[in-house]
Order: structure tokens, then sequence, then C-alpha cells
């Protein structure tokens, strides 16, 4: 599959993943494996991970186009460099130059997505699919389960009400 369409199919799977729709860890051996040595490998360009297993983060980031009103979007991973129990986790965020999005001198992107083989995207790609279906399948689940405690209580409510009537 071409780089291009893989990541197309990323950036549409993350848009119906879970915790606010964009967000998902990467608990994956070979993916873990990878991004430990990946980031760690090159400590000029990035934190060096806290632990020796380094669990990614992969996200939809929306960036604004020059005209403010348009929104493109490009792929993020984060991971925690930093874990002090006192006080918690320091996590760093790196994202991809995508041919679709204007960057400000602020807003430069660290990673080219030919950086990462593409076997760890198809990895990525079927995580996400996965996810994007066990989150679909949930919403289902509960969206039946709510139309069916509805659909009790209106049967209920029709076959128990007997409004008085008086007249005066």
């Amino acid at each position: 599959m071409k780089l291009e369409d893989r990541i197309q199919n990323i950036k549409t799977l993350l848009s119906y993943c879970p915790v606010a729709t964009n967000e998902v860890m990467l608990y994956d051996d070979v993916c873990e494996d990878f991004f430990s040595k990946f980031f760690s490998s090159h400590p000029d360009r990035f934190e060096k991970p806290e632990f020796d297993k380094c669990y990614v983060q992969i996200e939809l980031i929306s960036i604004l186009d020059k005209d403010v009103r348009t929104k493109h979007y490009t792929v993020g991973l984060s991971y925690c460099y930093n874990y002090d129990r006192s006080d918690g986790e320091d996590w760093t965020h790196y994202y991809f130059n995508d041919s679709e999005c204007y960057f400000r001198e602020w807003q430069h992107p660290d990673l080219e997505y030919n950086e990462l083989p593409d076997h760890i995207w198809e990895r990525i790609q079927n995580i996400l699919y996965n996810k994007a279906t066990e989150t679909i399948n949930k919403g289902l689940d509960s969206a039946k389960a709510s139309v069916e405690y509805w659909q009790k209580k209106k049967e209920e409510f029709d076959n128990k009400l007997q409004l008085c009537t008086t007249d005066t």
C-alpha cells in the first residue's frame, strides 16, 4: 500500500477512536520496541523515553490554514519522557510534516511519515481499526440499551397511566 493511502486510512480511523475521539495508546509489543529504539537512538532530536518500554499515544491534530478558517489534519505521537512519583508525568509531543498543513514558525513539524517503516504503519492501522470498531460497537450497544429503556418506559406509561377527569 502506498504511504499516502496508509496515512489517510490512519487519519480516518483516528477520527473514530476513543478519548476525545482522536487519541489512542499503542499498546503493542512490536510498536513499543520500535518506538523505544527510535526515540532513544536520536537524543539530539527527541526526549529520551523514561522507561525501556515506550508506549506511544497517537492522535489526530488539527491545524488551521493561513486563512484561519480551514482545518487540516496531521498525525502526532506522544510519550512519557519523565515520571516522578511525587509530581506526575511529563509527556513530549511530536507531529508529522503533512503537505496539507500550513505550519507557522513555532509549529514546525518534527517527523516525516517515511521515517517509520510500512510494517509499523500497518500495525498502527490495524490497532486503530480494532479500536474504532470497538468504540463504535460500544456506542451502538449503549444506544440500543437506551432505546430499549425508553421503549419500556413508554409501554409502562401507556399501560398504567389513567388520568382522572372530573367534570365540574
